[in-house]
């Protein structure tokens, strides 16, 4: 209820209070609160790319998620380097990212983490993207 509420008030100093809940144990609340980061566009990049190296593997994949909404061609470095991600959570974010900045660096990673990535839903739906990118 309180993210909605925050989320409602579309004030840019509840950017901090979205970015802690990523590292939140209820995994609703972190969607939630990727979603409401990715809302804020980019106000919300800089506090993003900061959680993006986060120990924590589920306040990262928050970050790279929202990332890949706002999909700003000047942050692909980051979801490739997140496609080498140890988590699939992160890694399928990433490919999220790069199917929606596209160009020939995210065609590339794509095609990598479908000739190599042990996770079907990475693999699937880097797929899907490289179908809609290559066209």
């Amino acid at each position: 209820m309180i993210i909605k509420i925050l989320k409602g008030l579309k004030d840019p100093r509840s950017i901090e209070i979205f970015a802690e809940l990523l590292h939140d144990q209820n995994k609703w609340v972190r969607r939630q609160s990727s979603s409401a980061l990715a809302d804020y566009g980019e106000e919300a990049i800089d506090t993003l790319l900061k959680l993006v190296d986060d120990e924590n593997w589920r306040a990262r994949g928050g970050a790279v998620w929202a990332l890949g909404k706002i999909a700003k061609p000047e942050t692909i470095d980051v979801f490739v380097k997140a496609s080498k991600d140890e988590r699939s959570f992160v890694r399928s974010g990433s490919v999220f990212g790069l199917g929606n900045i596209g160009g020939q660096k995210a065609i590339d990673t794509l095609k990598e983490l479908v000739s190599t990535d042990d996770s079907g839903y990475v693999k699937a739906n880097a797929m899907t993207f490289l179908d809609k990118l290559e066209k």
